[in-house]
C-alpha cells in the first residue's frame, strides 16, 4: 500500500468527520454553529450570540446600529443612532423629543395636540 495514498484517505476521513459535527466555516476553521458565531472569519463564545459589523456581541445586553455597539437602555435604531424608545421618537431616521411621542408621515407630532389621518395632520 503507497503511504502518501493512505495519508490522503485518513485526511478525507478525518474532514469528512469534522464536517459532520462542525457544520460551518469559519474562515479556515471548521464549527459548530449552536457553540460559536463567525463574525468576518472570526470566532466568538456562545454568549456572544450576534454580529456588530466584524464583532460578536451578546443582544441581551447591546444594540447594534449599523455596525456600532450600543448600551442596552438604547434598545432601538434610529438611522445610525441608538436611543431608549420609552423617551424619544424616531420619525424619517430623525430623533425627537419626548413630547413629540407619535409620527404623523415623516414628521413627528405630541398627539395630545392634533391628529393624525392617514399621514396627513387633520
Amino acid at each position: 500500500m503507497d503511504k502518501c495514498k493512505g495519508t490522503i484517505v485518513v485526511f478525507l476521513i478525518c474532514v469528512s468527520l469534522l464536517q459532520k459535527t462542525e457544520s460551518a466555516a469559519c474562515g479556515t476553521t471548521w464549527y459548530n454553529p449552536t457553540f460559536k458565531t463567525c463574525c468576518n472569519g472570526v470566532l466568538y463564545t456562545p454568549k456572544q450570540r450576534a454580529c456588530c459589523g466584524t464583532v460578536g456581541y451578546d443582544p441581551t445586553f447591546k444594540t447594534c446600529c449599523n455596525g456600532v455597539l450600543n448600551t442596552p437602555k438604547q434598545r432601538a435604531c434610529c438611522g445610525t443612532v441608538a436611543y431608549d424608545p420609552t423617551f424619544k421618537t424616531c420619525c424619517n431616521g430623525e430623533l425627537n423629543t419626548p413630547k413629540q411621542r407619535a409620527c404623523c408621515g415623516t414628521i413627528a407630532y405630541d398627539p395630545t395636540f392634533k391628529t393624525c389621518c392617514n399621514g396627513v395632520f387633520c
